[in-house]
């Protein structure tokens, strides 16, 4: 006997629209308890502009500016780091491993041109990668954080280090290491 030939479903793109609006929870809106679900169903809120983030997960939840802060800063159910195209995004906090472990096996390692750039060896950005991180056992602003790591560092490393680009520290946060708030 002969089995069956698939049956090939047809596909309008009314359907995959409905679908995609559907699965970013655009069709309708959740609940406000559900945001950090949202965040995750998403793969994170873009959140370069923190505004961004909160309208991002505002239109997709019956939450708030409120309700998007308490779940980052208070209850600690989302997080804010570097992630994806080494930009700001508001992910799940139970979901930060996985984000971790994928950007740090996925980053593009610095080129030479680059290394050049930031004045270092890539054993010394190993170095200071491990040095933030380590530095890092309690909650401190970023100029705190560059006044103990830049005590063993280069006047060009601390000055970057305090670039709003913050181009040494997204590898820090892409290792898992580092990330806003407590």
């Amino acid at each position: 006997m002969k089995p069956e030939a698939p049956v090939a479903a047809e596909l309008s793109w009314a359907r995959v629209h409905a679908f995609r609006l559907q699965r970013h929870h655009l069709a309708t809106r959740v609940r406000a308890k559900d945001l950090v679900k949202v965040a995750g169903d998403i793969v994170g809120a873009q959140a370069q502009v923190m505004s961004a983030a909160e309208l991002q997960l505002g239109v997709r939840s019956k939450c708030d500016v409120d309700d998007v802060r308490k779940a980052l800063w208070n209850e600690r159910s989302l997080v804010k780091t570097w992630l994806m195209r080494g930009t700001l995004h508001l992910v799940p906090s139970a979901d930060l491993p996985l984000y971790a472990a994928a950007m740090r096996s996925r980053w593009v390692w610095p080129n030479n041109t680059w290394l050049k750039w930031v004045q270092l060896t890539e054993p010394e950005l190993v170095s200071l990668i491990a040095n933030i991180g380590d530095a890092l056992d309690e909650p401190m602003t970023r100029e705190e954080l560059i006044a103990i790591v830049g005590r063993s560092s280069s006047d060009h490393v601390r000055t970057v280090l305090k670039s709003g680009w913050s181009t040494l520290l997204k590898p820090v946060a892409r290792s898992g290491r580092l990330c806003f708030g407590p």
